[in-house]
């Protein structure tokens, strides 16, 4: 046992000197001080100290922001991206939620395929529906949206097939964005028909309709249908 341990303590002692050996060719004579072996030493004893930090990902939120800024969309319709990224938001969590196999699921952008955005285009249908049915669950996604979602009001309304294609255009323009930013590479959109949205037969209003249009201040209407 105890040759055991002086061989194994020798063999550490060729190593060290092997890497100190190795940096001395590497660095520069200057350098070469009392400072310079004991990092030498520690980065051998400690090898996890040294290893290069894993860059933070930046989130989807995130880059659905960046997008606002860097395209410089105006206020109002910026909210409608918002809108949608609340909506994925909360989409994730709903996910995470209700399926066991998928507890860690996070809308990535490198990992989203096209039966992603489909299933997503299916929840946006229902969610009014789906948060009907289950109402402890969308009380909590209400309340705690993930970091760099711009928090809107706390209320879900029916959808439908114009304004989820809209959303599912809007979308779109998102992984373009990220693709042509060098973000992502990944192209979950293609293969996909994202429909055309339906106008229609014209309406034409009264004169006491228009009127009251005049009176009625959209903005607050406006806010009280974000989600």
């Amino acid at each position: 046992e105890e040759v055991r341990y002086h061989e194994k303590q020798a063999e550490r002692i060729e190593q060290i000197k092997r890497l100190i050996s190795t940096s001395f060719e590497a660095t520069p004579q200057e350098m070469h001080d009392k400072k310079w072996l004991k990092k030498i030493i520690d980065k051998y004893n400690h090898p996890q100290k040294y290893l290069p930090k894993e860059e933070k990902k930046v989130s989807f939120y995130e880059l659905v922001e960046l997008y606002i800024t860097k395209r410089k969309i105006v206020e109002s319709h910026a909210r409608v991206f918002r809108v949608l990224s609340r909506a994925v938001a909360r989409y994730e969590g709903y996910v995470r939620a209700t399926d066991k196999s998928r507890r860690s699921f996070t809308w990535d952008i490198d990992r989203i395929t096209r039966d992603d955005i489909e299933n997503l285009s299916d929840y946006l249908r229902n969610e009014k529906q789906i948060a009907d049915m289950h109402p402890n669950i969308f009380k909590k996604l209400l309340s705690s949206y993930p970091a760099g979602v711009k928090k809107g009001k706390d209320m879900i309304q029916e959808r439908g097939e114009n304004t989820v294609i809209k959303m599912r255009t809007r979308l779109k323009s998102l992984f373009l964005f990220f693709v042509e930013e060098g973000f992502t590479k990944n192209h979950p959109f293609d293969g996909i028909k994202i429909g055309t949205a339906k106008v229609g037969t014209p309406y034409y209003i009264s004169i006491e309709e228009r009127n009251r249009i005049e009176e009625t201040d959209l903005k607050k209407e406006w806010e009280k249908m974000e989600a």
